[in-house]
Order: structure tokens, then C-alpha cells, then sequence
């Protein structure tokens, strides 16, 4: 790149100006630094290229040679008919040629086989008569002189003509094929009006009456007329006003003329898809909806609109005054275009009863759209359900009435559904949103059934006109469904059979990028993706095989290689069409759990971007060739499902109109197709996800297995020498150790005969400390029965003294009885309790002599092993340890017995005491009773017996058990007979206190007996609320 070389300069990211080199250096290494002033305003920029860079002249991407005089051998400009000719091919020399010849109104530009066109928004002067004849010259001309070269600049016409050229005369063996031309571009590029521009060249061309189609002439109905008419009523129904473009087509479709063998025109066949059915419900802003609702507004009669319960403005429909905008800005009249419509209908034959049924079926949409519904609570539970507003209940009644179905069916058709459990239906009222969902989706089904009827009739009219049977094509049949599939005719298996050639015109929308993208968006993409793959084929990878297999030298060319965002969208079992209909058939999916699933199976793909700011919103980015583009999930299931309720099938089917009752019938057909399809699908998926489980599963056990054979054979090996090591250093160890420990068990058993010796001595001692305690113990105790056994006596001897009624004295020794039996049993227990005592104290001495006897047997091997002649003194003061803790443990258990013989003193004098006063307590009632009289109870005796101080059956303190507290109660009603003559419960006042090892309560009663008393201490016991007590005792 030498000094004063005219080149592009990028000026910012999509930008270029004009320049000039004004230095070229040589830098470090092997880069040059190359400046270059800018022609527009001097400024000048420096740019480092490498040598290969610079020699070439190709630059880098911010800076680009000029194909100008000097550097080139066709100058870019206005021109340049055909972008391959220019010597330096690159982004700024095509910009710069287009916009120069788009000035000069020169729209259209070749690129080798592709012909580039941009819409000039008016209507130039390129497509007269006389222009179509000097291609169709220019064709003829070719077709007999292969050598001839055209003149004529590049046009539409010319691309048109070389397609049917090659179809009916083919120059080569290659070239003996159908024909097809792909129409592609953004939305507002003009693919429609040129797609319209080709019919009607091909019409001519392959036409038997071509100087009609030349002139306009509309009277002779003709095969070619017919397939130019179809463009009105497509249009009509599937074209609507964009941001971009006011006649934006809102469906794909692929158009297929037919020839025969001699190139005449024969018919036609057109498939439509992506129907952009969402716009019918939502409108954006500065956008309409279908046109065919605006051309009957402004284009039908009066009559016809009252008849369809229509009014002109369009402001007081929903679906159509969204946007606030109703006309169009290309100067076109909606009323204008109805007349068109109104003839192309009658070209292709439909008629009056069937383009009324139509205009009905679009009117009752109309209508429809206009019902709301109000939340209102149900009457049996608190369930919101929609009910249908008053004031829409006219335009309930008008779609009722252009629909042919009852009005009340129609309004339970969009509030309610039936849920079928087992072999029950159950009806379920849905609230506002919902019925206005299924409004939406029912006005959906019926105007893309009409649209896919009025296609289905174009084709069975061309299909006719040419001399098919079209048999089971009527409007009133059930086979709509088969309407909208494709010809047998469109196959190329089909095509290949007969002696017909056709040319396909394939019309669909261009790359989109919103700001909101959703379904829709993502399925064009999607489509355009499949596109450009397939010009990536042919233009690229075919052409570069072709150079490769002739041997002919070439640099090979890079291209964007898309193939990787293709698998993303439809790989199996884990892309984005995949996972999509997993989720429709999953029940309760949602679009978040398609977003979920997204993110777990595609976070890993180098085109599939999910950020967390993204996953916060559900939405995910594909890097499409063209961009990367943001879609939201919201709707993706809903529409990817696109299924009408049985509910609104049932509606359509009890239509009396023949084209909704042939549409509710299609639509349970598809339902029905669609799911037999999807569980083949979901079968086959679970089979190819059994299988490769498989499979890994069985790589994985072949992998272990061979993993195990190795790990056993290695650990063999190393088992073997650390066994034969470890022999080695266990023989030397062993013997070394033998002859130590004889010489050690032999001192260590000397000491230990020793101490041995002197703790028998020491166990015999306390053993005869123990005997004598036991039999000091035996004397105490039987001192104490023959103390008990005086007592009882003496009491009975009392009791009888004092009772000279036979009632009273049989009660008192039942009382005396009953203590001396509880202080007998209180004593063998107590004595028994402290024979357990004493046991577990000589238990407790022999154990800590035992332990100590170990513990200075330990000490003293420890003393030998580290010395043998402190071993002596060790043992010595061993001994002396020992001497003084069994001199300790003595003392301890002299002063343990003496306590034990003091408490038992305390006791016997406590129950003494408590004889005294129950002796004392029944003397002083016999006193009583005999001041009183026996067997009398008068009023002042009962008023008397009120005064009486309660008998205290319990000592504050005092331990007592259910046993005692029985004959307790004996004695109280004994006595109480005894005073007061009669027999019953006692009249006693108590109040005790039960105390257990983890609670205590307080139980106070003023008319009761024991009874209560009983049932507490009982559920004390039972709940084992007394761990640290003896058993049966409170």
C-alpha cells in the first residue's frame, strides 16, 4: 500500500469515508505504520498492517483499498452492473456502488447468480410493456445463440427469464432440473411486490394468451389470470401494515407454477406456513392488523354491513383499534381494494353463498373480539369465574348469529371447560383472563381455518382450470385438513415421475431483530438460519468442490459457517424445538420450566447465552449468522401448542354454517395428527435416551471390570513384596523380642508374688471388718423387732383396754394391727436397705484396694523397668500407701455404721412418737364417745360433729406408700362409725403434699376418700416419675 493510494477508511462501526495514504512506513519488526488523511476534512489516522497486508492491498478491517483508476480495472460507482467485476471486493466498494446507481434509481445490482435489489419507495419507471418485452427478446435470443451477451441492465425480468430459460431449455446436463427462486430479505424490502413481479413475468412467458395478461384484460378468465388473481386475496387476509412497511406479508408461503414440457403455463400450487396469527389479537403500536378487516370497513355497502352487524369505524373494535392506527401511508384506499378483492374472488371461482360464508366468518371474528368478562365469585365455593359484561352482550349475539351457533353455547364455550376424571366430567368456570385467553384462541382457529381455506380453494381452483378432478375440495367437506398440507405434486419424488417442470418462488419474511422477540420471531430466524445454510451450500461449499475436483487453483474463500446454530434450534434429543415439545407434552409445564430446561441442557453450547440478568427475566440469546438476538419464553408453549379446546371444536361442529362446521372438523383432524406424531416422538425419545443410557452403562462396566482386573493384578504384585519384606523384618524382630521378654517375665513375677501376698493379707483383714459389722448389724435388728413386737403388744393390750364396744374395740385393733404391720415392714425394708449399703461399701472397698493393687503394681514395673535398685523402695512405700488407705477406708466405714445406727435410733423414735399419739388420739375420742351416747345423732350431735378436729391421717414429712394409706383409711371409717353411728364416707379435711423426683403438687380436698389420694400416687408410679427412689415409694 504505496503513498497517494486511494482506499476506505472504517469512520466509527458501520460507517466508511473516503481517503488517501499520505505515508508508509516500515515499523519494528515485519508491520508497516501507514497513515492516511481523510478527504473529507484533512484529519489525519495512522494504521499498522503487516507486510503481507500492505503488499496485498487489501488492508485490514479498518482500512480498504478504492477500486479507482490506477488500482483497479473497473472503477466503483454507478456503472458497475455486477458487484464480481470489482478488483477489490469488499463491504465500503459495495456500499459505495449501491447507493451510487440507488441514486441514479438503478435498483437492482448482480452478484454473480444473486441479484440484489433495494425498494425505492416509489414506483419507478422499470416494469412497462416495453421493458418486459426487451427481456423476453433478449431471452428468446439467448434460447437460440448460447454465445449471445445481453445488454440489458440487471432486473428482476432477466432473473425470471434465466429461471425459465434453464427449465425449458437446458444448456446442460446440470441444468436439466425444476427451477426455484428464494426471495429473501428484511421486512419493508420488497420481497412481496417482487414475488408479484415474477408471477406475472412467468405468466406471460409460459402463457397461451400473453397479450391479455399484457393489456390488463380481465374478461377472459384464464389459468394465468387466475394464478396473478391469487395475489389480491392472499394479500388481503395474510398481509398488514408494519413499522416498516404498509403491505408487509404476515405469512411465508411457497408458490409452485407449473409448466409442461413444451413451457406453457398449466397451473399453480401454493403452500403457506407461519401465519403471524398472534397480530389478529395484539397490535403494536403505528401498526394494523389484517387488511381484510379495514377493506370491509371502508368497502362493503351498508347492507352488507348490517347484515354482518358491522359499523364503519374502526375505532369501536378492539382487535382492530390497539394501535390507534387505521390507514395506510403508501397512498392506497382500503375501499379501493376491497373492489379487487371482490373480482380476484370471483376469478378464482368462489361463489356468492361461499364469499359470504367467509365475509361472516372474518365479521364474527370481529364481533367476538369486542366480548370482556368480569371476575365474580361462584355461588357454592369462594372460585373466581368470568362472567360475560352486559354491555358486550350484543356483540355475543352478533358472532352467535354470523357463526350459526347458539349464543349461550358460544359464551360456555370461552367460561368454562370440561375436566374428564375416570369416567366422570366435571365443569370448571374459568375467571376473567382465562376467557378472555380462549376468546382469543377460538377468533385464532377460525381465521387461520378460513385463510387455510381460501388458499386450499385457489389451488383447487388453478387445480381445475389446468384439469384435475379436485375432488373432496368443496367447502362443505371435512377434508380442510387437507387443504393446508402439501401437494402430492410438490414432492420432488412426485415431480421426478412426471413430465411437468415447475418454478418455485419461495416468499418468506426476512432476518428479524425486535425489541421484544418471542415465538414468532424465533421461528423466522429459524427459517432464515435453514436459508442461509442452504446459499452457504450452494454458493460456497458446492462451488469450492467443483474447483477442487477439476484441479482448478484457487484461494479458498472463508464464509460464516452456521451449521452449529442450526443443531442448537433442532439437534435431538436436547435443542430448542426438542426441549419445547418435551415440555408440551409434560403436564403443568410452564414457560419457566422451558426456560429451566434450557439453561440445564444448553448453557454449555457456544451459541446459546443465558446470563443471570437474562435468567431473571426467562429469556435466553441465540448468536444467529446475522446477530444475536434475545428471545423471551413468555407464550413459547402456548403457541407452540396451538391447539383450540374441545370446547371450542364442539362449538364449530354444532355450527349450521358449512365452512365452520368443515373447520371444526380440520381442526380435530390436526388435533389428532398431532397427537399420534407427538407421542411417536415422545416414544422414540424415550428409546433413544434408554439407549444411550445403555450404552454408558455398558462402557461403564466395561471400565470397571478392566479397572478391576488391573487394580487386582497390581495389588497382587505389591502383596507379595511387602509380604516378603515384612517376613524378613518380622524373623529379626521376633528373636530380639523373645529374649527380652523371658528376662523380664521373670522379675515381673517375683513382684507380683510379693504383692500378691500382701493384698490377700489386706482382704482378709477388711473381709473380717465386714463380718463383724454384719453381725453387729443382725444384733441391732433383731433388737429392734423384739422392740416392735413389745410395741404392738402393748398397743393391742391398750386398744383393748379402751374399747368396750365390741365395734369399736374390733376397729381399734384392726388400726393398731395395720401400724404395727407398716412399722414391721418399714423396718425389715430400712434393714434390708442398709444390708445393701453395707454390701455396696465393702463392694466399693474391695474395689478401690483392687484398683489401688494395680495401680501400684503398674507403678511398680514401671520403677523396675527403669531402675532396679529404687525397685526396693518403691515397693516400700508402696506398701505404706496401701496401709494407709485400708486405714482410711476403716475409718470411713466405722463412721458410715454409726451413722446408719443413729438413724435407725431417730426412726424407731419417730414411729414411737407416732404410736403415743395415735394412742392418746383414740383414748381422747372413746372420752368422747362416752360423754355423747352410742348410737344416737341428733341436730346438735351432727352440729357437734362439725367441731370435730380432723383425724390427720398423713405427718407433715412423712414417707408413706399406697399399703399404708389403705389401712389408714380402714381406721378412719372405723372411728368414724364408731362416733357417729353411721356408715358411709368420712367427712375429712386434708391437704397433702406429693413430692417425686422431678415434680411436686399440692393436693388439698374437703368431701372425699382416699380414693383420689390413691389414683395420684398410682399414676406417680406408673409414670415412672420416681428414677431415684426405691420402687413403690413416695
Amino acid at each position: 500500500m504505496e503513498c497517494n493510494a486511494a482506499v476506505w477508511v472504517r469512520d466509527g462501526s458501520q460507517t466508511w469515508q473516503q481517503g488517501t495514504v499520505v505515508s508508509s512506513k516500515q515499523d519494528d519488526g515485519d508491520t508497516r505504520l501507514v497513515t492516511v488523511r481523510y478527504d473529507g476534512n484533512g484529519e489525519e489516522a495512522s494504521y499498522r498492517l503487516t507486510a503481507a497486508e500492505a503488499d496485498e492491498g487489501e488492508g485490514t478491517k479498518h482500512i480498504k483499498l478504492r477500486n479507482v483508476k490506477g488500482q483497479a480495472s473497473v472503477e466503483e460507482g454507478a456503472a458497475v452492473d455486477d458487484l464480481i467485476v470489482l478488483t477489490h471486493l469488499h463491504e465500503p466498494a459495495i456500499l459505495f456502488t449501491l447507493e451510487e446507481r440507488y441514486g441514479q434509481d438503478i435498483i437492482y445490482t448482480y452478484t454473480g447468480p444473486i441479484l440484489l435489489a433495494i425498494n425505492p419507495f416509489w414506483r419507478v419507471p422499470l416494469y412497462s410493456n416495453k421493458i418486459l418485452e426487451q427481456y423476453r427478446r433478449d431471452g428468446l435470443n439467448k434460447t437460440f445463440d448460447p454465445d449471445f451477451q445481453s445488454n440489458l441492465p440487471p432486473h428482476v425480468y432477466a432473473t425470471a427469464d434465466n429461471a425459465y430459460r434453464l427449465m425449458t431449455n437446458p444448456t446442460s446436463e446440470r441444468q436439466k432440473r425444476n427451477q426455484s427462486i428464494l426471495v429473501s430479505g428484511e421486512s419493508g424490502a420488497g420481497k412481496t411486490e417482487t414475488t408479484k413481479i415474477i408471477m406475472r413475468y412467468l405468466a406471460i412467458l409460459g402463457g397461451h394468451d400473453s397479450q391479455a395478461l399484457l393489456e390488463g384484460d380481465s374478461s377472459i378468465v384464464s389459468i394465468e389470470q387466475q394464478v396473478l388473481q391469487s395475489n389480491p386475496i392472499l394479500e388481503a387476509f395474510g398481509n398488514a401494515r408494519t413499522v416498516r412497511n404498509d403491505n408487509s406479508s404476515r405469512f411465508g408461503k411457497f408458490i409452485e407454477i407449473d409448466f409442461d414440457k413444451e413451457g406453457f403455463l398449466i397451473g399453480a400450487a401454493i403452500r403457506t406456513f407461519l401465519l403471524e396469527k398472534i397480530r389478529l389479537v395484539h397490535t403494536s403500536e403505528q401498526e394494523r392488523n389484517f387488511h381484510i378487516f379495514y377493506q370491509m370497513l371502508a368497502g362493503a355497502t351498508p347492507e352488507h354491513r348490517a347484515s354482518w352487524r358491522l359499523s364503519p369505524d374502526p375505532r369501536l373494535y378492539h382487535y382492530i383499534n390497539q394501535s390507534n392506527c387505521y390507514t395506510r401511508r403508501d397512498g392506497v384506499r382500503d375501499a379501493d381494494l376491497w373492489g379487487e378483492l371482490q373480482q380476484a374472488m370471483l376469478v378464482m371461482g368462489l361463489s356468492e353463498e361461499e364469499m359470504e360464508s367467509v365475509f361472516r366468518c372474518v365479521a364474527g371474528v370481529l364481533n367476538c373480539g369486542n366480548l370482556d368478562y368480569a371476575d365474580a365469585h361462584t355461588s357454592k365455593t369462594d372460585e373466581l369465574m368470568g362472567l360475560l359484561q352486559e354491555e358486550t352482550r350484543s356483540f355475543a349475539a352478533a358472532t352467535a348469529e354470523l357463526w350459526c351457533v347458539a349464543m349461550e353455547d358460544l359464551v360456555s364455550a370461552m367460561t368454562s371447560r370440561t375436566v374428564r376424571a375416570g369416567h366422570e366430567k366435571f365443569t370448571v368456570y374459568l375467571d376473567a383472563n382465562k376467557c378472555r385467553h380462549s376468546r382469543d384462541a377460538l377468533c385464532k382457529a377460525v381465521y387461520s381455518g378460513v385463510f387455510d381455506w381460501l388458499v386450499a380453494k385457489v389451488n383447487e381452483t388453478i387445480d381445475k382450470q389446468r384439469g384435475g378432478t379436485g375432488g373432496g375440495s368443496s367447502p362443505t367437506g371435512t377434508n380442510l385438513f387437507n387443504w393446508s398440507s402439501s401437494s402430492p405434486r410438490s414432492s420432488p419424488k412426485a415431480l421426478g415421475t412426471t413430465s411437468n417442470m415447475f418454478i418455485g418462488l419461495l416468499d418468506i419474511f426476512g432476518f428479524e431483530s425486535f425489541h421484544h422477540n418471542y415465538y414468532e420471531q424465533f421461528l423466522i430466524n429459524y427459517a432464515n438460519e435453514k436459508l442461509q445454510q442452504q446459499f452457504n451450500h450452494f454458493v460456497f461449499e458446492m462451488e469450492q468442490e467443483e474447483y477442487k475436483r477439476e484441479g482448478i487453483k484457487w484461494d479458498f474463500v472463508e464464509f460464516p459457517d452456521n451449521k452449529d446454530s442450526i443443531e442448537l434450534i433442532e439437534a435431538r434429543p436436547a435443542g430448542v424445538l426438542c426441549l419445547l415439545d418435551e415440555q408440551c407434552i409434560v403436564p403443568k409445564a410452564t414457560d419457566q420450566t422451558f426456560a429451566g430446561n434450557l439453561y440445564k441442557h444448553l448453557s454449555s453450547h457456544p451459541r446459546f447465552k443465558s446470563g443471570h440478568d437474562l435468567r431473571v427475566d426467562y429469556k435466553f440469546m441465540v448468536q444467529h449468522y446475522a446477530g444475536d438476538i434475545t428471545y423471551e419464553t413468555e407464550g413459547f408453549l402456548e403457541k407452540n401448542r396451538d391447539t383450540l379446546h374441545s370446547e371450542g371444536i364442539d362449538l364449530l361442529n354444532s355450527s349450521s354454517s358449512p365452512l365452520l362446521t368443515a373447520l371444526g372438523s380440520s381442526v380435530l383432524l390436526q388435533a389428532h395428527a398431532r397427537g399420534r406424531a407427538t407421542r411417536r416422538w415422545y416414544q422414540a425419545t424415550r428409546r433413544l435416551n434408554a439407549a444411550v443410557k445403555l450404552q454408558a452403562f455398558v462402557r461403564s462396566r466395561v471400565r470397571q471390570r478392566r479397572y478391576a482386573r488391573l487394580r487386582v493384578a497390581a495389588l497382587v504384585v505389591q502383596t507379595f513384596v511387602r509380604c516378603r519384606l515384612a517376613c524378613r523384618a518380622y524373623d529379626r524382630k521376633r528373636l530380639r523380642t523373645i529374649v527380652l521378654q523371658c528376662q523380664w517375665r521373670r522379675k515381673v513375677a517375683r513382684q507380683e508374688l510379693l504383692l500378691l501376698k500382701r493384698e490377700a493379707a489386706k482382704v482378709s483383714a477388711l473381709q473380717a471388718q465386714i463380718e463383724a459389722f454384719e453381725k453387729r448389724f443382725r444384733e441391732k435388728e433383731e433388737e429392734m423387732r423384739r422392740q416392735q413386737e413389745e410395741a404392738i403388744a402393748k398397743a393391742l393390750a391398750d386398744a383393748e383396754a379402751a374399747a368396750k364396744a365390741a365395734a369399736a374395740a374390733a376397729a381399734a385393733k384392726a388400726a393398731l394391727e395395720a401400724e404395727e404391720e407398716r412399722k414391721r415392714l418399714a423396718a425389715e425394708v430400712e434393714a434390708k436397705r442398709l444390708k445393701d449399703l453395707a454390701d455396696a461399701e465393702a463392694q466399693r472397698v474391695r474395689e478401690a484396694i483392687e484398683a489401688e493393687a494395680v495401680k501400684a503394681r503398674a507403678q511398680a514395673e514401671a520403677e523396675a523397668a527403669e531402675a532396679r535398685a529404687l525397685a526396693e523402695a518403691e515397693a516400700a512405700k508402696a506398701r505404706a500407701a496401701a496401709e494407709a488407705e485400708a486405714a482410711a477406708i476403716r475409718a470411713a466405714a466405722a463412721e458410715e455404721a454409726e451413722k446408719v445406727r443413729a438413724a435407725a435410733a431417730a426412726e424407731l423414735a419417730r414411729e414411737r412418737a407416732a404410736a403415743d399419739e395415735l394412742r392418746a388420739l383414740l383414748a381422747a375420742q372413746e372420752a368422747m364417745r362416752k360423754q355423747r351416747g352410742v348410737g344416737r345423732c341428733g341436730a346438735n350431735t351432727c352440729r357437734n360433729h362439725t367441731n370435730v378436729s380432723p383425724i390427720p391421717p398423713l405427718h407433715a414429712g412423712q414417707k408413706c406408700d399406697s399399703s399404708y394409706l389403705g389401712k389408714l383409711s380402714i381406721v378412719i371409717d372405723k372411728a368414724y362409725v364408731s362416733q357417729t353411728g353411721r356408715s358411709g364416707n368420712p367427712h375429712v379435711a386434708y391437704r397433702i403434699r406429693v413430692k417425686t423426683a422431678r415434680r411436686s403438687w399440692t393436693v388439698e380436698r374437703r368431701f372425699s376418700d382416699f380414693v383420689w389420694l390413691h389414683e395420684t400416687l398410682a399414676e406417680a408410679l406408673s409414670n415412672d416419675d420416681l428414677p431415684q427412689l426405691p420402687p413403690r415409694r413416695i
